[in-house]
């Protein structure tokens, strides 16, 4: 019985410690994140903040700096570039959940440049491009946009409004390349209103399974 009690209270202190971490990266100033439901281009005309379960989402970030220089990217020692992405919901009314787990975000070659990044979130099969792993080396499992990853019996319990919240950062190295502490991992963070329908839970994981085929189609073209 102690070592079960023991083994709640370990597990309560690791969440309490990852919910204090929600707050500990470092904003990145004058930096804004957009959503609309169709792709991006070179501005964020369209974007709205809400949305239902029948629409798709995407996601677009906007700098003072190129992402190189905002995000510190020139710590990466990996043959790709990548950002880390979070999501997280929470129904109106309640503490949002836990943040999703497969979150690296790869970055195309040339983006890094720019101080703009456009992305998908909830995309249409047929134009998902963004691509997301679990591990940096994008191999060997890869997905699509994260918000799919997130729609599921648990998170959506039932119909109603809800919270999502998408949090795009990157972990920083000194000049030793030891990671620094987390307080200074720059991010910017979103959010949008988003009503859910379960009778559109269905649709949601058949897009879910054609977008995934076409994300393992970019990757093995690499």
């Amino acid at each position: 019985m102690n070592r079960l009690i023991l083994s709640i209270i370990s597990l309560m202190l690791l969440y309490n410690k990852a919910a204090a971490q929600d707050f500990a990266m470092t904003p990145l100033t004058g930096a804004n994140m957009y959503f609309s439901t169709q792709p991006f281009t070179t501005s964020n005309q369209g974007h709205k903040t809400h949305f239902t379960s029948s629409d798709f989402i995407y996601g677009r970030i906007e700098l003072p700096q190129t992402l190189w220089d905002a995000f510190e990217m020139k710590a990466l020692r990996t043959h790709f570039l990548s950002l880390r992405c979070w999501v997280r919901i929470a129904k109106k009314g309640e503490e949002p959940g836990m943040w999703q787990s497969w979150d690296y975000m790869m970055v195309k070659r040339g983006d890094e440049k720019n101080k703009w990044l456009n992305f998908d979130l909830l995309p249409d099969p047929a134009k998902a491009s963004t691509v997301m792993a679990a591990g940096w080396n994008f191999d060997p499992g890869v997905a699509a946009g994260p918000f799919y990853q997130q729609i599921n019996a648990s998170n959506f319990s039932s119909s109603g409004e809800y919270s999502i919240f998408v949090r795009i950062y990157m972990e920083t190295y000194d000049g030793w390349g030891k990671q620094k502490e987390l307080a200074k991992w720059p991010c910017i963070e979103g959010s949008f209103d988003f009503t859910f329908n379960e009778n559109d839970a269905a649709t949601i994981l058949a897009n879910y399974n054609q977008a995934n085929e076409r994300i393992r189609a970019i990757r093995n073209k690499m």
